[in-house]
Parts: structure tokens; sequence; C-alpha cells
């Protein structure tokens, strides 16, 4: 090997390190990513006590993040109940599919899983975001995900380089921020741009939900978990039309669906961007998932659970 071969290849590699260091520095200084860090770490420390013998763990995206005040719900669940909740923007079902099991696998113990979705969300297809494969997945998760999904290489090794190097997790992000911080209003836009058309009602989707369901409640049976679906509102279109069918997906998989405020009944002033709930929404909103939390723990037939019922 040549001089100048070798002085090359050190720089090069001096470049990579460098890199690295510095993307794993950004990476755990971003505000989103902290936010994941830490209910990651509560998650995985949810475990039942003699005092606390009811647990409960509901996961989500943006929905969750800004519809869901702990304060309330637990409030309302009361002292025998303890609640976290672990959310990623972005996420989607996949992100769940494998990022439930991961935290289970890394130690949490909760007595109650609880997916919170809007109907859309439920039934769409999108892949995982670097977000969740790299601060929430274990490696054996990622491993099944590709196995599962027969991704292909270039698929698969970019999960691989996102999970185990911050430098491929952070280049998806910093597109995300800097588009927040250019754009004005980007939060409430990005739901149009990237979820696309509203979804029509279609009579697959029921089964499509049914089956993801299923495959929920299953994995977390298998860990000696129950599994419950939080029908997160929104008034969009799409999630008004494809709520009953949502419904009708759970009672078909017999998993209990939560419904504390339909999309028909959401006011708009308890709206923050049209899209998501603000604070006095997420108040009332957990309160009443408070209630329906509560009944499903004292009722073993599954169905659809309002606070009224």
């Amino acid at each position: 090997m040549s001089r100048r071969l070798r002085f090359v290849l050190i720089v090069c590699a001096l470049l990579f390190v460098a890199f690295e260091a510095a993307s794993a520095w950004m990476f755990g200084h971003l505000g989103a990513n902290l936010t994941v860090r830490a209910e990651t770490k509560d998650a995985i420390h949810l475990a039942t006590t003699p005092l606390t013998p009811n647990t409960v763990l509901i996961v989500g995206n943006s929905l969750v993040l800004h519809g869901i005040d702990l304060d309330a719900l637990n409030a309302t669940l009361g002292p025998s109940y303890v609640a976290r909740k672990e959310t990623v923007v972005g996420s989607g079902y996949q992100d769940w599919l494998y990022g439930v099991p991961s935290l289970l696998d890394r130690g949490s113990h909760p007595t109650l899983i609880v997916l919170g979705f809007s109907p859309a969300q439920l039934v769409m297809d999108r892949p995982p975001i670097a977000r969740t494969t790299r601060l929430v997945w274990t490696a054996h998760n990622l491993e099944r995900y590709t196995v599962d999904r027969r991704i292909g290489l270039t698929a698969a090794s970019n999960l691989v380089l996102q999970h185990f190097s911050a430098f491929f997790a952070l280049r998806d992000q910093l597109r995300q921020d800097s588009r927040k911080l250019i754009v004005p209003g980007y939060a409430a836009m990005s739901h149009d741009f990237f979820d696309g058309a509203p979804l029509s009602p279609d009579p697959a989707d029921v089964a499509i939900a049914a089956a993801r369901l299923v495959q929920l409640d299953s994995m977390c049976a298998a860990h000696g978990a129950r599994f419950a679906y939080l029908l997160m509102p929104t008034r969009a279109v799409d999630d008004a039309a494809l709520e009953p069918m949502m419904i009708e997906a759970g009672k078909r998989a017999g998993v209990p669906v939560l419904v504390p405020i339909p999309n028909s009944a959401l006011p708009v002033e308890d709206q923050l961007d049209g899209y998501h709930l603000n604070a006095a929404g997420a108040a009332m909103f957990s309160a009443r998932t408070g209630a329906a939390l509560r009944a499903i723990s004292e009722v073993s037939t599954p169905g659809v659970v309002s606070p009224g019922s």
C-alpha cells in the first residue's frame, strides 16, 4: 500500500468518526428525540406493584403526543393505576408492531397496552421511520421486520445503518426539522402532504384493521399483557367515515375499541391545528379515556367502550 493511499484512508476514517460523533451529539440533543428517549425509559421501567396493580402503556404518534394528558388520565384512573405514554411523531402501524415487542423485550411489564391511532392511520401502510428504528426497536425486532416484510437488500441495509449509525438516522430527521423551521404551519400541512388524499371507506379496510389488531393482541398476550385500540379523533373526513368500520374490526378481532370521543362529537374549539387536540381538548379526552380504560379493566368481554358504557 502506497503512502498516499494510506494517508487517504486514514483521513477518510477520521472524517467518518468525526461525522458519526457529531451526528450522535446532534441526534441526542434534538427535542423530539429527547422526548422519545425519556418516554422509552419510563416505558421500560413500567411495572406493577402491590399499590399499583394496573399499569397502562399508550403508544402512538403525534395524536397521542398532543391528545393524551397524563395528569388528567392518571387522575381519572385513580391510585391503583399508573399510565405512561410512548410517542414517536410520524410513526405508523409497522413502527409499533415491532416497537411494542421491543419495549417488552427491554423490560417493560404493563398489564394493558393501548395503541392510539386515528382510523385512517390504523389501515394506512407506511414504512417505519428512523427515529423508531434507532431509539425504540431492538436489533432482534429489526431483523424480524426485514424477514417478515421481505424487503430488499437496499431497504434492509438502510434500516441497519439507521439503527446502528447516528449519521444515517439523522438524515431524515434533519429534513423533517428543517421543514418545520422553514415552512410556517408545516405540522398541519404534513398530514395532507404525507398521508395523501383522504381515504374512502372500503370494506377491505375492516379486514385489514381486524388483522392488525389481532397481530398486536396476540403479541401482547404472549407477553402476559392485554391489548386495546384507542380511537384518536381528528374530525378529518376520512376518519369520520372509517370510524364505524374500525369499531366493527375490533369486534371481529375480539379487541376492545375505546371511543372516548367520536369524530362527529369532537368540538372544533378543542383542536390545535384542525387535526391534533389542544391542551383543553387533551384534558377532556384523557379524562374520558381514563373512564374507558377503567371500564375494560372491569369487564372481560371485548367490544366498543365509551365513557358512558
